[in-house]
């Protein structure tokens, strides 16, 4: 009978320290990584909310709006305008589609209601849709005037 020798073509494993670094290395990549997308992501999202803030600040400062309007005669309406927080400069007012030939433009003082008297061309039902063209751009309202 052959003996075999034991140990001669024995196999040899991976030593707990070499396969305890071999873990921290894999854990300490997937944290650099994990850490990298989350760094790029809410700096993204920072930039995008910066953006939307900047571009709601600009629009507030030149915002204008329209609080009430009121008939206060046969085609003569009483409109109460207020502007943000800069001055805004009123251009032109239509009223359910027509130009007011009779209003003259006019300055609105920031953070100030201003009331603006406007006679219609055309005869006023008891809803009116108006637009006020401004520096800032268009508001329009529809507005129920009996």
């Amino acid at each position: 009978m052959i003996k075999r020798r034991r140990g001669t073509h024995r196999l040899k494993g991976i030593s707990p320290v070499v396969s305890s670094l071999l873990v921290a290395g894999i854990v300490i990549a997937a944290g650099s990584i994990l850490y990298t997308w989350w760094y790029l992501y809410t700096s993204k999202w920072t930039a995008d909310l910066t953006s939307m803030v900047t571009e709601e600040g600009v629009a507030s400062s030149q915002h204008l709006v329209v609080l009430c309007a009121n008939k206060t005669g046969t085609n003569t309406l009483k409109i109460l305008v207020a502007a943000g927080m800069t001055q805004v400069q009123v251009e032109s007012i239509y009223i359910n589609d027509t130009l007011v030939q009779s209003f003259t433009p006019s300055t609105i003082p920031p953070l100030k209601a201003v009331e603006l008297y406007v006679t219609s061309s055309t005869s006023l039902g008891n809803v009116a849709v108006i637009r006020i063209v401004y520096e800032g751009g268009v508001i329009v309202g529809k507005f129920s005037i009996a």
